[in-house]
């Protein structure tokens, strides 16, 4: 009897989302999961796999790879790609697949009510009216409307493109930095206007990361940048942790020399109580879940799953314009 190929996920899953995962596997392939998310609980089951399913921060390096002797190909359920050692992955030639754009709208939508909820300090305020205390006017006054503000994007792609879009319903301005300038007929579309990064930093009331992490991009936000930006205005990041220097941030919130933050990315995932922005008042903080809804994360390990079975079953050009060139 030819035994089936093996799918091995990387995260740790339970619960819901297990049920989803073993719902969604194709039926001609087996599944086997790792006991925790670790280093060393992948290294020790890596050996198994003609699949990888790779969600979560674990690194997929040159220790990890050596040991995947059955290994034919590497599917990322998301898009980002860090915890990704191009290098390991050349000297194997091993391919590499992504499901570009797959979240986007999840993500989207998750910064927009970032966007809100720091204007209406929805936290506080939520909280107060709980304990029984009703403070309309106090509340009302503090607040601040989105319309009318100017909306600073750091990179363009899926995401980015998909904040630009939601944006247009709310009237305000947006101006948007990335290495490659959008067509003057996509900028058209989205109504938005290319700046240089310092003219992104000085005019913006809010500013959004959507930008991948590189060399170029880590702590691209740090003490000197949050000084140029306006001591009213806010920082959002929904993309990747390491594009914000925290302690710099902690000390530009605590310092006042912006307003607010909300943050769903952090340096380090998961986060522990040494955290400085914990003791900050002026931020909003969620545990990584912008990408992740009922139907995103659906959609995900269903496309997901339909790569790796077309690539077994010989059809890679379908599926080509979600190799990652290496």
């Amino acid at each position: 009897m030819v035994s089936k190929p093996i799918i091995l996920p990387t995260n740790f899953y339970e619960g819901d989302q297990l049920e989803v995962i073993q719902e969604l596997a194709p039926k001609n392939f087996e599944l086997i999961f790792l006991k925790e998310a670790s280093q060393k609980e992948l290294i020790n089951t890596i050996s198994l796999a003609d699949y990888l399913l790779v969600g979560g921060r674990l690194q997929i390096n040159s220790e990890v790879l050596e040991h995947a002797k059955r290994l034919k190909m590497v599917q990322r359920t998301g898009a980002g790609l860090d915890n990704m050692d191009f290098h390991a992955f050349r000297k194997r030639s091993l391919p590499l697949y992504v499901n570009f754009g797959v979240n986007a709208n999840s993500v989207a939508e998750h910064t927009i009510m970032m966007m809100l909820a720091l204007l209406r300090n929805m936290p506080l305020v939520h909280e107060t009216t709980k304990l029984g205390k009703w403070n309309k006017h106090g509340f009302g006054l503090a607040s601040r409307g989105l319309k009318g503000k100017i909306v600073g994007l750091f990179g363009m792609g899926h995401i980015g493109l998909e904040v630009a879009r939601l944006l247009q319903v709310f009237n305000v301005k947006v101006l948007y930095n990335k290495p490659n300038r959008l067509s003057s007929v996509e900028e058209k579309e989205l109504g938005i206007s290319y700046c240089t990064f310092e003219e992104l930093l000085k005019n913006s009331d809010i500013i959004s990361l959507h930008a991948s992490l590189n060399a170029s991009t880590k702590h691209v936000i740090n003490i000197e940048s949050l000084k140029q930006m306006k001591s009213s205005s806010y920082l959002i990041n929904t993309s990747r942790g390491q594009l914000v220097d925290e302690p710099a941030l902690v000390e530009a919130l605590n310092k006042r020399i912006i307003r607010g933050a909300a943050l769903d990315v952090f340096e380090k995932e998961p986060f522990d109580a040494s955290n400085g922005l914990f003791q900050c008042e002026n931020v909003i903080l969620t545990p990584h879940i912008g990408g992740v809804t009922t139907e995103s994360f659906t959609e995900m390990m269903r496309a997901a799953f339909k790569n790796i079975e077309l690539f077994h079953n010989g059809f890679q050009t379908e599926i080509e314009h979600k190799r990652v060139k290496l």
